[in-house]
């Protein structure tokens, strides 16, 4: 097998996202997080407990997407659990985000609210909504969706996606943005399973070796084995539901 270890390196530093981008982030993080406590300061029953950054942010496995675009997902966490739906609090998230005026309307999602910033900033943030049962022990945040509430943990996948990768194995948080550089890669003409999906298949199947190259292919023939058996991938944490269930038969067939 030719050596290409280098040009997964070289490939690896394309998908690296520019400090100009980072600092916009931060500075519409501080935005959002900023405008939200302004909005629910005036209104009673609403209490805003703190703010979390979630997904690959957290973890160290953001890239530059296909058109140079960068997103993070911060979470708002409330307590006590506001007495509305989960669908009406996601409401409230849009209204108090569609003041921010960032040229184009937030966006209501299933699972979050999210904020489109110009299109030469490159950016948006995904605001998923929480409440949390207890403030100490097991806090048990319950996340909104449309459709209402689920048992749903960031602090949970990061401790377990820790103890899959251990203190030394930097190799796995490469192996996923190679994974994800070529999800976002194709992700026009084909529909690809998303970041979450692409961390855990590569957690769990990940085979170690000195070149990324070698890795690469060990550890996708490894996936690839599992999802012929059998074409899922559960969350390994609350709420474990199944990250490709969504994913059409056709897809599942290339």
């Amino acid at each position: 097998m030719a050596n290409c270890h280098q040009q997964f390196i070289t490939y690896r530093s394309n998908l690296d996202i520019p400090p100009t981008t980072f600092n916009r982030l931060k500075t519409a993080q501080y935005g959002v997080e900023k405008q939200l406590r302004k909005y629910f300061d005036k209104r009673e029953g609403y209490n805003v407990k703190g703010f979390k950054v979630q997904g690959s942010k957290s973890i160290s496995t953001m890239i530059r997407k296909q058109g140079d675009t960068v997103d993070i997902d911060f979470g708002i966490y409330f307590y006590p659990k506001p007495n509305v739906q989960p669908a009406t609090l996601i409401e409230r998230v849009y209204d108090a985000l569609y003041d921010l005026r960032t040229t184009y309307a937030p966006t209501r999602k299933n699972k979050c609210v999210r904020v489109i910033y110009r299109e030469e900033s490159k950016i948006h943030i995904d605001v998923p909504i929480f409440y949390l049962e207890q403030l100490r022990g097991e806090r048990n945040p319950q996340l909104a969706t449309r459709n209402g509430w689920i048992s749903s943990d960031a602090t949970e996948f990061e401790a377990w996606y820790k103890d899959n990768k251990g203190s030394r194995n930097v190799q796995l948080t490469h192996i996923i943005r190679y994974l994800k550089g070529w999800a976002t890669h194709y992700g026009q003409d084909f529909e690809m399973p998303k970041g979450v999906a692409m961390t855990v298949l590569a957690a769990t199947h990940h085979e170690k070796h000195s070149r990324d190259d070698i890795a690469f292919l060990a550890t996708i023939i490894n996936i690839r084995q599992t999802l012929q058996r059998g074409f899922s991938c559960n969350m390994p944490v609350k709420p474990h539901d199944d990250l490709l269930r969504n994913i059409n038969t056709l897809s599942k067939r290339q």
